[in-house]
């Protein structure tokens, strides 16, 4: 979610971009976000459902450690929109296989409660997240610097969701 927020204010402040064309230039990670997410059905078919998240949360990791190194001398195009299409793929692969690792080993009867659960934790963790990116980006001066060290402790917050799904929720298929 914090990604979500402070790349576009970096897009118009830092390359001039206008809020439209900040908006466009999510196109790139929306595209293959899309593609990717068609195919999660027959990836989980083949790689499991820990698979993909484990295999998606490290592709959005890395595109986010990528960003991290963004410079207005790389401009948008290396610096924003490769690693945005990284994070989409990422973002393809693991957002619907979280939902059905949150609802897995649940009886009938309580499925939507743990849907909703896996909801409200969804929005908590975005506004938790988003607290913790912009708070890291206030605490330096410059723009870009706070810039790369927010999308640095995104990755990091990526980094604990990668162990969580490597400790807790693949052990959990294998039962």
């Amino acid at each position: 979610m914090g990604f979500w927020f402070i790349t576009p204010q970096l897009m118009q402040n830092q390359l001039g971009f206008s809020a439209l064309m900040a908006g466009v230039a999510f196109f790139p990670l929306t595209i293959v976000n899309f593609i990717v997410a068609l195919q999660v059905a027959r990836l989980t078919a083949k790689w499991g459902n820990g698979g993909l998240l484990v295999a998606g949360i490290g592709l959005t990791m890395l595109g986010m450690l990528w960003m991290s190194r963004f410079t207005p001398t790389v401009g948008y195009w290396w610096g924003i929109a490769a690693p945005m299409l990284v994070v989409g793929i990422g973002q393809g692969l693991s957002l619907s296989p979280f939902t059905a690792a949150g609802v897995a080993h649940t009886q009938g009867a309580d499925a939507g409660a743990a849907s909703g659960v896996v909801n409200v934790m969804h929005q908590i963790g975005g506004s938790v997240g988003l607290s913790i990116l912009v708070t890291t980006q206030g605490l330096f001066s410059g723009r870009i610097v706070g810039y790369q060290h927010a999308i640095l402790a995104g990755a990091g917050l990526l980094l604990l969701a990668l162990l969580a799904a490597i400790f807790l929720i693949v052990p959990g298929e294998r039962k």
